[in-house]
């Protein structure tokens, strides 16, 4: 990023306000910090629904998005699913009953609700009793730090030399190297496969087969971790 006033970037504005206390420090900092998620978003290297969840993982309570998509269902003639656009899901669900009201216009004569509706997706909403987290300068600079590292890495894969160019704006340190990690996790789980056979005798056989045969054709289902860490190794190069 081109700053020309050194007090665009974190980096600058603490050198000039080092005086200041902490609360003035941590609202400047995540005013910058909004700033720039705003920045990205609109260059479309991030997506808003990702910059705002990160948002509220650094305390912070601006949200770059319009609104969330809730989709929700209810028993009326049948079953009526929209989705709509709200901040909060109390806001969505007077938006989808009215929707459901104003459809007496529509195909679907004087529909009424059996039962609220029930959300389909969406996001739950904040708990807003939930503490702040973090509430220092370190601490959001060091988290901040983190979740663009793993943006690099993990999603939405933003490019190395524009991740260094932000942490630089942040004075800190840039992104490490990559390596090569196995990472192992013992589960409980279901394993199935498809056959096609006489009876269940015939499918239980070739299933036997199949797992036999490096359990070709299954495929996992309803996994369960058994440990709360996994393993992991770092792979050897040559």
């Amino acid at each position: 990023m081109q700053h020309t006033n050194p007090g665009d970037t974190w980096f600058g504005w603490s050198s000039i306000n080092a005086n200041a206390d902490e609360a003035t420090k941590l609202a400047a900092l995540r005013e910058l910090i909004v700033r720039d998620a705003t920045k990205w978003v609109q260059n479309g290297e991030i997506t808003a629904g990702w910059a705002d969840k990160k948002l509220a993982k650094l305390g912070i309570t601006d949200r770059i998005g319009s609104g969330n998509t809730y989709e929700l269902e209810v028993t009326a003639t049948g079953k009526f699913r929209m989705a709509v656009k709200a901040t909060n899901r109390a806001e969505a669900e007077s938006k989808f009953l009215a929707h459901l009201a104003a459809m007496n216009r529509a195909a679907i004569s004087e529909p009424s609700a059996f039962a609220l509706p029930v959300f389909v997706s969406g996001p739950a909403d904040t708990d807003p009793t939930a503490p702040v987290d973090p509430t220092t300068v370190d601490d959001t600079l060091a988290l901040f730090r983190e979740i663009v590292m793993l943006a690099h890495i993990a999603g939405p894969h933003i490019c190395l030399d524009g991740a260094n160019d932000l942490l630089d704006d942040y004075g800190l340190a840039p992104v490490p190297p990559v390596r090569t990690f196995t990472v192992s996790r013992p589960v409980i789980a279901d394993m199935q496969t498809t056959v096609q056979a006489f009876d269940m005798v015939s499918a239980a056989r070739v299933a036997s087969w199949r797992w036999e045969d490096g359990k070709s054709g299954y495929t996992m289902k309803d996994a369960e971790p058994t440990a709360a860490d996994a393993a992991v190794a770092e792979v050897a190069t040559s």
